[in-house]
């Protein structure tokens, strides 16, 4: 598959006393003390909520350059033979399983049916999911598509707004961002599925311990390219919901087998075969990096089993930051594994949008590094291609590796990212430990006593050496946010 340009394609709160407290991506109400919650979100977006009149004319700036991306986007998306065309809109595969033809066999064997570029290089699952698109005309389907992503964009950047704790000003912001975003416009351009993936990965990562989670997941792992979201999961303890997900890809490749007339093993393995023929280089994975050297083919078997490697290994290394942050952390983490490890193209790149929530918690160089990395694969490289230098160039390519990877460890080495922590610090130190395994919804997190915090035996008593959780969340905040203004502010002499 080609690596599309922007505008042309190239070559190629802390809680209530007796409570447990739920860890929701979001910090608790900045009222209570002990909490730094808005100590941590960016002073652009502080000081501008403190302006109305300013705040109104940014974000309705911001809004009209959204509009004008999705116009682009969607003209592009709904106009054959101008480059783009819903061109990997999974129409036509899935028009054939409608007809009980087989569209990986299909695919293989140059069937004419499929049309434009929609190999199908997805699980069976997501076919089965698509055929109310596939039973419309191809001229309403690529709408109704079109108008599903963008519903679905809007609506995820206004609920990572919310966990990021921004307001409503705020949360337009990191829509009109998400929407004038290179990787949206191409990802709408093309059809493509990586905002549906987005979407899924969400829910599942939200409501793991929820009993429906599982097919969720299965759909988000439909582009198998993203199994880091389940590695993760299996390090934070989600079997139930990776165990429904397998089970619920193995029904639909049982589906698919029945109703093609297909061996269940070979539709099993038919996706797998297809990728290593149809698919091409990616945008900044290391895959495609070691691929521009001389010992390496494109198509070599060597770079997929380095790409599982490569996910497996920093998946471990991670492991237990991972198991500490919640459940945003831990989805924003393993997009980025994912993008690192294994062949993406630049719509894909619609998948750090959970970084942002994560680069919203840090403070100082980190923050800004974090970035200007993420400006320069949500914008930047669109700019680039506009100006003649493709996206798919291999300097381009390795520069973006680099910039993806320093944006993996900068994210995953800042504690103030993880949000659990924090959390956990603003928790009364009275109360016992709780672990609410029974209730459903994100990871549960335990109330910890002093000596949880510091390794120290507290004297018995109902007050002896007890220390408030307001002090010991200001004591432990300045760790990751140094002293704070009451504290700096010198007492007036008597």
């Amino acid at each position: 598959m080609a690596t599309a340009g922007d505008d042309k394609v190239t070559g190629n709160a802390a809680p209530r006393q007796g409570s447990a407290r739920l860890d929701t991506g979001t910090p608790a109400p900045s009222g209570e003390r002990g909490v730094t919650a808005p100590r941590r979100i960016s002073t652009a977006v502080v000081s501008l909520s403190k302006r109305p009149a300013s705040r109104r004319i940014v974000v309705a700036g911001a809004l009209l350059a959204a509009a004008g991306s999705v116009y682009i986007g969607a003209v592009r998306a709904t106009t054959p033979g101008a480059g783009f065309g819903s061109g990997d809109f999974q129409w036509s595969p899935t028009r054939l399983l409608l007809h009980g033809i087989d569209p990986y066999a299909a695919r293989m064997a140059g069937s004419e049916d499929i049309i434009l570029t929609q190999s199908p290089n997805y699980l069976h699952l997501l076919y089965w999911v698509l055929t109310p698109f596939g039973a419309l005309p191809f001229v309403a389907a690529l709408w109704s598509w079109m108008v599903l992503n963008v519903l679905l964009s809007v609506g995820l950047g206004l609920w990572y707004g919310r966990m990021a704790h921004l307001g409503r000003a705020g949360s337009l912001l990191i829509t009109a961002a998400l929407l004038c975003s290179t990787p949206f416009r191409l990802g709408l351009s093309n059809g493509q599925h990586a905002v549906v993936v987005l979407a899924c990965a969400t829910v599942a990562f939200a409501a793991a311990q929820r009993p429906w989670a599982g097919p969720v997941l299965a759909l988000a792992l439909t582009k198998y390219s993203f199994a880091p979201f389940g590695l993760v999961l299996l390090v934070k303890g989600r079997l139930r919901a990776l165990l429904v997900a397998a089970l619920t890809l193995l029904l639909a490749a049982g589906g698919m087998s029945l109703v093609t007339g297909t061996a269940l093993g070979t539709v099993l393995m038919e996706p797998f075969r297809l990728s290593r023929a149809v698919v091409g280089d990616g945008a900044a994975d290391v895959m495609t990096v070691l691929s521009l050297t001389p010992w390496f083919s494109s198509t070599s078997p060597a770079l997929t089993v380095i790409g599982v490697l490569t996910a497996a290994a920093s998946t471990v290394c991670l492991a237990r930051v991972l198991r500490d942050g919640d459940w945003v952390f831990g989805l924003g983490v393993a997009a980025m594994i994912s993008l690192v490890s294994f062949k993406h193209l630049t719509h894909d790149f619609v998948l750090l949008l959970p970084v942002v929530v994560l680069l919203l918690r840090m403070r100082g160089p980190r923050a800004w590094l974090g970035w200007a990395a993420l400006g320069y694969h949500w914008l930047l490289l669109g700019v680039l291609a506009q100006f003649g230098t493709a996206i798919d160039t291999p300097a381009v390519i390795v520069v973006s590796f680099f910039v993806l990877v320093a944006l993996l460890v900068l994210v995953a080495s800042t504690p103030t990212a993880r949000w659990a922590e924090l959390q956990r610090n603003a928790l009364p130190t009275a109360l016992p430990e709780v672990r609410n395994e029974g209730v459903a919804g994100p990871d549960t997190v335990a109330p910890r006593r002093p000596a949880d915090l510091d390794g120290a035996a507290r004297p018995a008593g109902p007050q002896a050496g007890l220390v408030t959780g307001s002090e010991e969340a200001r004591a432990r905040s300045r760790a990751f946010t140094g002293p704070t203004e009451e504290e700096l502010t010198p007492e007036p002499s008597a």
